[in-house]
């Protein structure tokens, strides 16, 4: 006689509750982060400067996040956010290699 053996194997998610809710929370904190670039590339003086002094004190933020936020952040902003001295330094842009 051929016994069959079914089982059921539960899929495997990495991505768990704890992970779920990591990604939702990095999800709105980029969202929040993008939100502030925009006010602070604008030409509304105060909220220029309160943007600035936001997004200098967002931590942890992915890595691919920084980069797309540093092609967003204008000239103005970048200097603003340098000078302020406690944002994350994957918030600038590298300078364009220069070949001799």
């Amino acid at each position: 006689k051929h016994i069959e053996e079914f089982f059921e194997v539960e899929p495997y998610y990495p991505y768990e509750q704890s992970s779920t809710l990591r990604n939702i929370w990095d999800t709105l904190k980029f969202a929040y982060a993008r939100r502030l670039v925009r006010l602070a590339n604008s030409d509304n003086k105060i909220f220029r400067v309160k943007a600035i002094k936001q997004l200098a004190q967002i931590k942890n933020l992915d890595k691919w996040h920084c980069a797309l936020l540093a092609n967003m952040i204008d000239p103005r902003t970048a200097v603003a956010l340098a000078r302020s001295g406690s944002a994350d330094k994957r918030l600038f842009m590298e300078p364009p290699l220069r070949y001799h």
